[in-house]
Parts: C-alpha cells; sequence; structure tokens
C-alpha cells in the first residue's frame, strides 16, 4: 500500500518576557510563524495466512481441527525534507501592555525542515472465532529532525511497544 500525505497550515508561537515597570525597563515578546505546504508518503505491506492445529475431541468439543490467522503488516515512513517559511516579529511594551516598538529578527526566512523516518510492524495471531493477540512495534528516527538548521536540536529516536487482545467467550 502507498498513502500520501499533504502538510499545510501555519504554527504560531510566542515567547515572552515580563519585566517589572517599576524597574523602567520594557518587557518584550517575540511572535514566531512556521508556515508549512509540502508533501510526504509512507508505504506498507499487510499479508496473512490460515492453518489448522489438529487436536483430540473432547465431551464439550467435538471439532478436532482449530483454525488460526496469522496477519503481519508493517509501514515505513519516509522522512522526507521540505520548504518552509519562518518569520519573527518582536514586539516591546510596558507593563501596561500596549506596544510601544515592534521590529522584523528574521523577515519571510526560507529554509528546510526535515522530519524523521520511521517504521512500524505488527503481528497478529488469532483463532478466528474466539480471541486474538497482537504485537505492534514503532520507531522513529527524532535524532534526524531538523528545523530550519538549528543545531542546537537534540532529539532522540523514540520507540514503542503495544500488545494487546482480544477475547469472544
Amino acid at each position: 500500500g502507498f498513502n500520501l500525505h499533504y502538510l499545510f497550515g501555519t504554527s504560531n508561537r510566542s515567547r515572552t518576557l515580563e519585566l517589572p515597570i517599576t524597574a523602567g525597563y520594557l518587557s518584550s515578546r517575540v511572535d514566531e510563524k512556521t508556515t508549512v505546504n509540502a508533501f510526504s508518503f509512507d508505504v506498507g505491506f499487510n499479508t496473512f495466512f490460515n492453518f489448522k492445529l489438529k487436536r483430540k475431541p473432547t465431551e464439550t468439543d467435538k471439532t478436532p481441527t482449530r483454525e488460526y490467522q496469522v496477519v503481519i503488516g508493517g509501514t515505513y515512513n519516509y522522512g522526507s525534507s521540505f520548504n518552509a517559511q519562518f518569520s519573527q516579529l518582536g514586539l516591546q511594551y510596558p507593563a501596561t501592555g500596549t506596544p510601544v516598538d515592534t521590529f522584523q529578527l528574521n523577515p519571510d526566512l526560507e529554509g528546510n525542515i526535515t522530519m524523521p523516518h520511521g517504521f512500524r510492524f505488527g503481528v497478529l495471531l488469532s483463532n478466528t472465532e474466539v480471541w486474538k493477540v497482537g504485537v505492534d512495534f514503532n520507531y522513529q528516527l527524532w535524532s534526524g529532525f531538523r528545523y530550519f538548521d538549528q543545531p542546537n536540536l537534540n532529539f532522540s529516536d523514540a520507540y514503542s511497544l503495544h500488545l494487546g487482545t482480544e477475547y469472544k467467550p
């Protein structure tokens, strides 16, 4: 299988430094805006196979065989790098709140954002009529994430393991 993603939108972030007016300082705020329009994709596979196990019939269950199914699937998310726009606007104001000065820190900067690669893999075993047991493993290489080539980003890779079950009496 194949999934195509369209990433779009604007992310706004504000950072504020509040100082007391009695000291004669101005407080400041930096408004950051990041805009993205890009495509990304992931690929995956899914397969299954059925098998039967013979067993001795009991008094309550006369069925000599049980049917089981194994489902295996996985995905790979391509960690794409795409262009984005970034701007920063600074504001200075007294504690009363009305801005007295504005300035562009980074007007309309263009750069790249690199999203991490990711892998997912899962296995499901089921007695098709009664129970299911599944396990999924996810791994994202966040150490490869880049945001406008900022050198101080220090992300660690992330992984998770999920276990689930279902029982139908």
